[in-house]
């Protein structure tokens, strides 16, 4: 999905037409994003060696209603679980590179929730979008600027965690699928094959990759464990199990 993002670069005369753009477009209140989320307080991740800089951001989206944790970009970015926070945000702390490095390594471990990346010029934005962030402060930046920021990812955030692929509606937030618009119930490995499959988009999924994605690297299950959940997750699809297709040598894949 084609990322639409503003970017605010300080110019005599005011703000530039795109930055005035986002703001009208993002709720400043973490209650706002609260329902969509499946969760409150809407926690954020500070990713910042400037302690000042840290703390005044922190308490501007305190005010705001954000619960707000701190930890400095590089390995601490790496110890704590993606799941735990619904944005993050990288300070100028480092090397350019480093502030790419830790976008690809949150997309890497499977982080759906925004992330807002500080650069020091407009050469480096399109790096970091490249890397996965999902809006850019160009400094000198203000608090109040990384709080509107925070709002838009949030806003992408939470499209990134709705899928559609035919007649399914898959909501990662939430863990829920519905099929033609009604729910069903899924046990948590019916739904982890879903998904992989959703998110294939109609290409093959051998049963190795199936494995990996409900069991981990580590499991070893029986042979013939993924043709029964799949028996199962047929069954709840009543009408619409022809939509899971076996491909002959290839795996599994869902019909468009």
């Amino acid at each position: 999905m084609g990322r639409a993002v503003a970017i605010h670069v300080r110019r005599q005369g005011g703000a530039p037409h795109e930055f005035i753009a986002a703001v009208a477009r993002a709720p400043r209140s973490a209650a706002w994003f609260a329902p969509c989320l499946g969760r409150a307080p809407v926690s954020i991740l500070l990713l910042h060696h400037d302690q000042r800089e840290a703390s005044a951001l922190g308490s501007a989206l305190e005010q705001a209603g954000y619960e707000v944790h701190s930890a400095r970009a590089g390995e601490d970015a790496q110890a704590f679980d993606p799941e735990a926070f619904d944005v993050v945000t990288l300070g100028l702390d480092g090397s350019r590179e480093l502030r790419a490095a830790t976008c690809r390594g949150l997309r890497a471990r499977g982080y759906l929730g925004g992330i807002v990346a500080s650069s020091t010029d407009a050469a480096e934005v399109r790096e970091l979008l490249d890397a996965g962030a999902d809006e850019l402060v160009v400094a000198p930046f203000d608090a109040w600027e990384v709080e509107i920021r925070v709002g838009v990812a949030l806003r992408r955030a939470v499209t990134r965690a709705r899928m559609r692929w035919g007649p399914f509606e898959l909501d990662r937030v939430h863990r829920s699928v519905r099929l033609r618009g009604v729910p069903i119930t899924l046990t948590a490995r019916e739904y982890a094959l879903l998904v992989c499959l959703l998110e294939a988009a109609g290409e093959p999924v051998a049963r190795a990759d199936l494995l990996l994605c409900i069991w981990g690297r580590d499991e070893e299950p029986g042979s013939n464990l993924v043709q029964v959940h799949l028996s199962r997750l047929r069954d709840k699809l009543g009408a619409d199990a022809p939509l899971i297709e076996t491909v002959r040598g290839s795996g599994y894949r869902l019909r468009s």
